[in-house]
């Protein structure tokens, strides 16, 4: 089985909050790519009135991702997401994962 080079899937979040020792940046998603061997995410950046000189123009932020950190990045966020979930929910997660590895494959 051969895997696709380039797909990409929508990435719908609620607000995200990158922080660092200066300040703090609110993002939510926009897409995942997978581009040859890397795993590319898009946010799209809300201006923050924190540092306006550093943040103000800043309108998308990106990440890039090795394929073994992309997994080991989305087991945990996963296990942690799904701690307070039910039974029912977590059928149904199941499913979409299914259906979104298939897609990817």
């Amino acid at each position: 089985m051969t895997s696709k080079t380039s797909h990409t899937h929508p990435l719908k979040t609620q607000a995200i909050t990158l922080m660092s020792n200066i300040t703090s940046l609110t993002i939510t998603g926009e897409q995942v790519s997978k581009l040859g061997s890397e795993i590319h995410a898009t946010f799209a950046a809300k201006n923050s009135e924190k540092l306006p000189c550093v943040l103000n123009s800043v309108e998308e932020i990106g990440f890039i991702l090795q394929p073994d950190d992309a997994i080991q990045l989305g087991r945990l966020l996963m296990a942690m997401g799904l701690e307070s979930q039910g039974e029912q929910t977590m059928e149904e997660i199941q499913e979409k994962l299914d259906d979104l590895i298939k897609s990817c494959l």
